[in-house]
């Protein structure tokens, strides 16, 4: 039977390792410490990642076996996720919907990035967060920010919406190596129902990864035969 969870339970997390790239950390519980390796960057994942296995714990869950489930779940669906078509600077894709997992989000980034810090947003996430607590906090993180129209995919788009796309363009051609493009909206494959992205809702995240497929082609592998 279920156990009721009513015992307190501290699970600190020590940082071995932490870039934009991915992190490991040591998870330490009253009998041992337990390193996981992820590849979230962001600190919220790792207090997320805490608190499931404070949770598992109550239910006899083995630390060993809460880490190796962190590790093969990767990220929380929607949350910070890594977008890689072989480009050389890191994208993710988050859809936070409070302005307070906005700030975590840009700070855990912007204090990884050694260069710029690029979001390309959806207007409907500043609209759920709030235009002026959207804009002050990525005033404060953010080296540049792109909102983009939704008509920017209509097909039968007008002259503001294809300048907008040029402009994302421009900026998408402009990455270095050492930035960090954050995605605000929804991400490429969607989870939420059986339609998948072709449910005919508007999503940047289609657009940023299908421009990133574009640019960077899959190389072809020698077969050994001319």
């Amino acid at each position: 039977c279920a156990l009721p969870i009513y015992s307190s339970c501290d699970v600190p997390a020590t940082p071995v390792d932490r870039s934009l790239h991915g992190q490991t950390f040591l998870m330490k519980t009253a009998d041992c410490m337990v390193p996981v390796a992820v590849d979230t960057p962001v600190l919220p994942f790792v207090r997320d990642s805490l608190l499931a296995t404070a949770v598992g714990l109550r239910y006899r869950v083995t630390p060993e076996v809460a880490a190796r489930g962190i590790e093969a779940a990767g990220c929380v669906p929607g949350r910070v996720e890594r977008i890689d078509h072989g480009q050389d600077t890191p994208v993710f894709i988050d859809g936070p919907t409070t302005g307070h997992a906005l700030t975590a989000t840009l700070a855990s980034l912007r204090h990884l990035t050694a260069g710029r810090l690029v979001v390309v947003a959806e207007q409907q996430v500043a609209e759920t967060i709030g235009d002026r607590p959207f804009r002050n906090r990525l005033d404060r993180w953010a080296d540049e920010l792109f909102v983009a129209p939704a008509g920017i995919l209509d097909e039968h788009a007008g002259d503001a919406d294809i300048l907008a796309y040029a402009r994302l363009d421009r900026l998408l051609s402009g990455l270095q190596p050492e930035d960090c493009l954050l995605v605000l909206g929804r991400p490429p494959a969607d989870r939420r129902g059986p339609d998948g992205p072709d449910d005919g809702e508007w999503s940047i995240g289609h657009v940023v990864a299908g421009w990133l497929r574009v640019a960077h082609p899959p190389r072809d592998i020698p077969s050994g035969r001319r």
